[in-house]
């Protein structure tokens, strides 16, 4: 569209959407930013006119909710309210509110392009056995919390899940002992499992604490790519 075209066409969208209309749109969709710059790179003039006419704030929102919904009939109904309610010689007829219409839609659609995200070839799963699971039982969950809480923030585990009230049964100095236990569960890289053997031993109260592994030969790809991220070689 030619410069000498655009004019008009900014001056009617100027007195349909005001600054506080433009202010109202923001809040509620991404369009408007791209249509607002528009609106003032196309004519340094426009200040006047922006700050002309101040509509009831009732009437605004109406408008911006019916575009922010995606409602077009009902946005030419409001538009054509707001001409009933102010000077008729300053405000556009109908058509143009039609074509102001056009033009939205079609910044609608140049917004959606922008902001869809390129297809990004997702990123291959480690090797089998790159992640293990490693268990580890606590005398009760307020250390089991202690352990998690400092393997996760020390990078040594991606994740830590808690199971409470389990039954252990067990042969220790020649007496078989049956105690109430909280069994922890993490997640972790291979090569980080004598790591966490040796911060469990550190910080555990049992004089020989549990920590046994396994690698992890296949689950989730997703899941298993988190992990790594999560845990640093």
């Amino acid at each position: 569209m030619q410069q000498g075209g655009i004019q008009p066409l900014v001056l009617h969208l100027t007195l349909l959407v005001p600054h506080r209309l433009l202010v109202l749109f923001s809040s509620r969709s991404n369009f408007i930013d791209p249509l607002y710059q528009h609106v003032m790179s196309t004519c340094s003039s426009i200040e006047v006119w922006r700050n002309l006419f101040l509509f009831p704030l009732a009437v605004l929102k109406q408008v911006a909710y019916c575009i922010s919904n995606y409602d077009w009939h009902y946005f030419i109904y409001q538009v054509h309210l707001v001409q009933i309610m102010t000077t008729k010689l300053l405000l556009p007829s109908i058509s143009v509110a039609c074509l102001l219409l056009s033009q939205l839609r079609g910044v609608l659609k140049l917004s959606a392009m922008a902001t869809t995200s390129p297809c990004v070839p997702p990123s291959p799963p480690p090797p089998p056995g790159t992640v293990s699971a490693a268990y580890v039982t606590c005398p009760n969950e307020e250390v089991a919390r202690k352990l998690a809480k400092g393997l996760v923030e020390g990078k040594l585990a991606a994740c830590v899940n808690i199971i409470p009230q389990i039954k252990s049964i067990y042969e220790w100095q020649g007496q078989i002992e049956e105690d109430s236990e909280v069994l922890m569960m993490l997640k972790t890289r291979t090569t980080k499992i004598p790591q966490v053997t040796q911060y469990v031993k550190t910080y555990h109260p049992y004089e020989v604490c549990e920590v046994i592994s396994h690698p992890i030969q296949d689950g989730n790809p997703d899941y298993l790519s988190w992990v790594t991220t999560v845990v640093p070689e």
